[in-house]
């Protein structure tokens, strides 16, 4: 049996087993289960998941023998520089993200809006698992920046010290993408998660921009911070308040 996507039995074998009441009681403590959860995430990925994850790879693989002359067409052709775009990653870097979210919650609580502080638990969510998943990749690859003059195949592979050498993905592509995901698939007003996007976009061109990263580094953070998020949400669907109707003594999908 299963349900999003995920066997029922392993999570919440009965709609109203206590774990239902307990995670939605303590909702930073469903945060901490759904991190270890998304550890075995690949456990349960059906073949349509895995055909997913292969082309975001062989499309990131793709856009990296563009990667030079993506660099060379920006900052020669259309001569664009850093301090261009300087102003817009002041507003969308981690630090903002986290204010915003931090007052978006405190905000939800004073007006007692239930859907404004889950929702931006959910953010958080996303944004805190979307980002540790670029930070272990980064570290593992070591990919050169392109500030750095190196060429785009230049790797170091597993890094412990701060470095340049910390190019691929871009993190804040990842959690910008996680977040915007996020709102687009629970606000009801779709301009919200529009808008989300729009930023996240924003937000990559910026990071390219500023040589901080190459075109496939942004593209594979928004393919983890959207994929990140999908799971998050389904997993919150999966342990909603409320558990859906049973039919036949099974959970519809």
């Amino acid at each position: 049996m299963r349900h999003y996507g995920y066997p029922v039995l392993a999570l919440d074998p009965n709609p109203y087993f206590p774990m239902r009441a307990i995670l939605n009681k303590w909702p930073f403590l469903k945060g901490l289960v759904l991190s270890i959860l998304l550890s075995f995430m690949p456990l349960n990925w059906s073949i349509k998941d895995w055909s997913r994850v292969i082309l975001a790879v062989g499309g990131t693989l793709a856009v990296m023998t563009l990667d030079q002359d993506i660099k060379d067409f920006i900052h020669v052709d259309l001569e664009l520089l850093p301090q261009d775009v300087v102003w817009l990653e002041k507003g969308l870097n981690g630090r903002s993200l986290t204010i915003y979210m931090t007052v978006a919650y405190l905000g939800g609580l004073a007006l007692k809006n239930n859907l404004v502080t889950r929702v931006t638990l959910m953010c958080a969510e996303s944004f805190v698992l979307s980002g540790a998943v670029g930070q272990v990749i980064k570290y593992s690859v070591g990919r050169h920046r392109p500030k750095t003059g190196d060429s785009p195949w230049t790797w170091d592979g597993p890094q412990i010290e701060h470095s340049s050498s910390k190019s691929f993905p871009s993190g804040h592509t990842t959690v910008a993408f996680a977040i915007a995901t996020t709102l687009i698939l629970t606000v009801r007003q779709k301009w919200v998660g529009g808008l989300g996007y729009f930023l996240a976009v924003l937000t990559a061109i910026t990071r390219v921009v500023k040589k901080q990263h190459w075109t496939s580094d942004v593209l594979f953070g928004a393919i983890i911070g959207y994929f990140v998020a999908r799971q998050v949400v389904r997993f919150h669907e999966q342990w909603r308040e409320e558990p859906p109707p049973l039919t036949a003594g099974r959970v519809p999908s």
